[in-house]
């Protein structure tokens, strides 16, 4: 993995790195159940492996039975994903990510207003292998990029910041210094910014908002654990209309290119295409094995070891839970689908934000949450006025999606894994508070 970071205008930080091990599960019987121990080696060596295997034995005589377990996943066949490989990160050395990072802040730095870039580039191949004593046996390999840049602006006292990110399976100079000057863009459009009145408005989310929204609230929510739990606000809903009949949500983890692509889980389950929501209507929610075993339905694929980042706990050393692969919000219907420029004409009194703030603050059993908007603009009879500032959306996410009414063209992906793949989605009659 390389990573490179830059800070106050400076490149400060180029490292490689090279991180591998192995995670070990058992499942010992007893009386009432099954117990499962876990625990992982960063020696690859017969000896260090041989020791974990008995750790691993060790946790599990200690912990009591799990009624629920019945078994690990059994094999069954996979599918080919497409374009998660990229030869040339590969063969990419840090020099080049070094002169990289060193033409972005050129780039950026053009303008005299523009007091502080920040950022990262990260970049690197991660192979992924997983064995059973149920047959299954399966590998595969894929690549990661992904660039994020922060940006401040200064004029005449006053502040403008903005960042921007980009994630993909293949290395993209162009679109890492669109990420960057993007950010230097609104960074810049974001001095001298005036307050709103509160009141019930239009709202455009865009796909970065989206993505750290629906983190906290749709995402946890429609994970099968959770609804067993009794801790989601989707319980006893599978069939009924929970949106909007313009949102359909799919996780799909066989898109070509998809950051969260891959032929299996971190259990070795085949991934799949999930449609959570049709066209309003909820469907289906998101399965490991132990969940799918306990509501007797197929696992939908959704086992994770890790929940996104390059600074996460590596799999190798973390117990399989529920997430989501590539999350996609799409039109349920085709007339919900224009253009970016002309949605915002048809807006008489709104805000776009492309950030928000807080959103981890959400109540994902109730589905309550309260956010910053954060890079926001208001509209006014069409047209993009001036920036926001100091403006708060609160409501329930069940509320929110059933206002959802249009999709713009400008579809992105954020997030590694699992990546949330959206445009910028147009709420209608949202309580702003300014």
């Amino acid at each position: 993995m390389l990573r490179t970071g830059i800070e106050k205008k400076q490149v400060k930080i180029s490292e490689k790195k090279h991180d591998a091990g192995i995670g070990i599960r058992v499942a010992v019987k007893k009386k009432d159940g099954f117990s499962i121990g876990f625990a992982y080696l960063t020696n690859l060596t017969k000896n260090a492996a041989d020791d974990t295997l008995r750790q691993a034995l060790k946790v599990a005589a200690f912990k009591k039975p799990d009624p629920d377990f019945k078994s690990f996943q059994e094999h069954k066949p996979t599918k080919t994903v497409k374009k998660i490989y990229d030869k040339e990160i590969a063969r990419i050395e840090p020099e080049k990510i070094v002169d990289l990072a060193t033409d972005l802040i050129k780039t950026v730095a053009t303008d005299k207003r523009i007091t502080t870039i920040s950022g990262a580039l990260g970049l690197g191949t991660v192979k992924a292998a997983i064995v059973n004593s149920l047959g299954i046996s399966g590998e595969f390999e894929k690549t990661v990029y992904g660039a994020s840049g922060y940006v401040v602006a200064q004029n005449k006292g006053s502040v403008g910041a903005c960042g921007d990110s980009y994630t993909d399976c293949f290395f993209n100079e162009e679109k890492t210094f669109n990420t960057f000057k993007n950010a230097r863009d609104l960074a810049l459009r974001q001095l001298n910014p005036k307050t709103i009145k509160s009141e019930k408005m239009d709202i455009l989310l865009q796909p970065n908002a989206l993505a750290s929204l629906l983190a906290s609230t749709l995402i946890p929510e429609v994970r099968a654990d959770n609804i067993q739990k009794r801790q989601s606000p989707f319980i006893g809903k599978l069939g009924q209309v929970v949106a909007s009949e313009n949102l359909t949500v799919i996780d799909d983890g066989l898109i070509p290119q998809g950051a969260g692509s891959k032929p299996f889980d971190d259990e070795g389950c085949p991934t799949q295409t999930t449609t959570i929501i049709n066209k309003g209507q909820l469907q289906s929610f998101l399965y490991n094995s132990y969940t799918a075993r306990k509501d007797n339905v197929p696992s939908t694929g959704n086992a994770t070891r890790m929940l996104g980042g390059f600074t996460e706990k590596p799999k190798y050393a973390a117990e399989p839970i529920i997430g989501p692969t590539n999350f996609k919000l799409c039109a349920g219907e085709k007339s919900a689908e224009a253009k970016f420029n002309d949605i915002i004409s048809e807006v008489k009194n709104g805000v776009i934000a492309k950030e928000v703030i807080g959103a981890h603050t959400a109540n994902a059993a109730s589905g309550e949450f309260s956010v910053v908007l954060d890079t926001a603009f208001k509209i006014e009879k069409g047209e993009i006025v001036y920036p926001v500032k100091q403006a708060m959306l609160g409501g329930n996410i069940l509320d929110t999606l059933k206002n959802v009414a249009q999709f713009a063209d400008d579809c992105k992906q954020v997030g590694l894994e699992p990546a949330l793949i959206s445009p910028t989605i147009l709420i209608k009659d949202l309580r702003v508070s300014g």
